[in-house]
């Protein structure tokens, strides 16, 4: 049963390539994402897990500094709300 409220925007998961494609390119349908994201359109949820693996994809393939991966992390944080999931799936 969901407890969501009628009328309550929506919630949306973003995957760590759609971040990493959008914090990348100021174009196409992740960018779009993103900018509706900052826009409050939905509610952005993110777990520590994919804030964790997108700062080391912007570390290692887009080669941001330090600096600039933390001011970006941080962003995220302010407009998504951070969730702890409830089930963990492990990978062999």
């Amino acid at each position: 049963m969901s407890t969501e409220k009628p009328g309550a925007p929506p919630k949306v998961v973003l995957d760590t390539n759609v971040y990493f494609s959008a914090f990348n390119s100021a174009r196409g349908v992740p960018y779009e994402l993103w900018r509706r994201a900052l826009g409050r359109e939905y509610t952005l949820l993110v777990s520590p897990t994919i804030l964790r693996e997108l700062a080391g994809v912007l570390r290692s393939g887009l080669k941001w500094p330090e600096a600039e991966i933390i001011a970006q992390l941080k962003i995220l944080v302010r407009v998504a709300k951070v969730v702890e999931p409830k089930i963990r799936l492990r990978g062999h």
